[in-house]
Order: C-alpha cells, then structure tokens, then sequence
C-alpha cells in the first residue's frame, strides 16, 4: 500500500520561537516608543503654561516618535527640526 499523500500542513514552514520573539521584541519597542513619545510631548505642552522648557521637550517627545511614525517625521519636517537619521526610512 501506498503512503496517503501529504496534506499542505505538511509543507507549511512553521514559525520558529525566535521569528515569535522578534515579532514581540518589535511590538514592546513601538508600544514604548509611542508611550514615552506622547508623554513627552504632553509634559511638554503643559510646560508651555507652567515652568520649565515646554517647545524642548514637546519637540524632544516628537523626535521619539519619529523613530517609528512617518507623520511625527513629517510633522518635525514642517517645524524644522532634523529627524534623527535612524528616523529616516
């Protein structure tokens, strides 16, 4: 008797663990870079009405974000600030 003929699951690579933990690792960082970003940007503004350097760090929570959003980049762009060059891509 013949062997039954594979099934397409047979072929189908599967993902290995560290595929998983780049995926992950990916993630966390962007979830992190979004979270310390808006904060900064939003201690930021209300530096703008209480003391402290608000345009500083307001700018300094949008070159965060530009690490990993186009339209912070481009925002930064409009404002004349330089991107960081890993920003760019």
């Amino acid at each position: 008797m013949d062997a039954p003929p594979p099934t397409p699951d047979d072929h189908e690579p599967t993902a290995s663990p560290a595929a998983d933990r780049g995926t992950v690792r990916a993630t966390v960082r962007r979830m992190v870079v979004t979270l310390v970003g808006f904060a900064l940007v939003g201690a930021g503004l209300v530096m703008l009405v209480l003391p402290g350097p608000g345009i500083v760090v307001a700018v300094a929570g949008l070159v965060v974000l530009a690490t990993e959003f186009d339209w912070a980049r481009q925002l930064l762009d409009l404002v004349g600030v330089q991107a960081p060059a890993g920003a760019r891509g």
